[in-house]
This record gives C-alpha cells, sequence and structure tokens, in this order.
C-alpha cells in the first residue's frame, strides 16, 4: 500500500534527513584513534537532544544506546564500548543510516533508508 505524505509530513523528513546528515558531519570530524564508540554514543544523544530529536533505536527491545557500533569484523548492530579505536581500525555506526569509518580519516560508504528505498 502507498502511503501518501502530507506536505507537513514532507517538511518533517526533510528536517531529519538534514539533522541526520549534520549528525554525520560532526561524527566525522571526531572519528580517530583514541576515540571509543561510547564517547561516540554519547555525543550523539546529547547532540540529537540539543536538536530536540531522539535516537530511533534506543530503547527498542530495551536497547540502552543511542547508536549501534561495531569495529572490523564484529557482528553488526553492536553495543558501544570504552575501548579506544585503533588507527586503521573500520567502526560502524547506525543511526537512522549506516555509516562506515575508516579511523583516522573518513571513509567511503554511507547508506540510508532512503537508498534502499529507491531500489
Amino acid at each position: 500500500m502507498i502511503i501518501i505524505k502530507t506536505e507537513q509530513e514532507i517538511q518533517m523528513m526533510k528536517r531529519a534527513g538534514e539533522l541526520l546528515a549534520k549528525t554525520h558531519k560532526e561524527i566525522a570530524k571526531m572519528i580517530k584513534p583514541g576515540i571509543t564508540t561510547y564517547e561516540i554514543d554519547k555525543f550523539v544523544e546529547e547532540y540529537l537532544k540539543e536538536h530536540n530529536a531522539i535516537p530511533e533505536q534506543k530503547g527498542y527491545y530495551g536497547y540502552p544506546y543511542a547508536i549501534c557500533a561495531s569495529v572490523n569484523d564484529e557482528i553488526c548492530h553492536g553495543f558501544p564500548r570504552k575501548e579506544p579505536l585503533k588507527k586503521w581500525r573500520y567502526s560502524y555506526h547506525r543511526y537512522g543510516g549506516k555509516l562506515r569509518w575508516l579511523v583516522g580519516r573518513f571513509c567511503l560508504e554511507l547508506w540510508s533508508r532512503r537508498n534502499f528505498s529507491r531500489g
């Protein structure tokens, strides 16, 4: 079933997408050796709160974090933790989209629901 969005719903979706993009840019500035995925999680939660938004997965079936974070070949949707990231490790974060970062420089991949829905 196709649900036609109202202009107000479209504008809300636009604002949410803009905030998601801004959040991604802020995370890109943070990703470097020594930071923890736990610190990134706390940043994202506070950043979203400052912008009157909430992380979509926090509280979902009791999930306690604002992001899902995995390093290298770990399982997808891992819990943020306090272990510092090392240079040249991949770090995956998800909140409204999926990001893949290469610690020490910005990496190449960003997926969002919009990309999948246009399939």
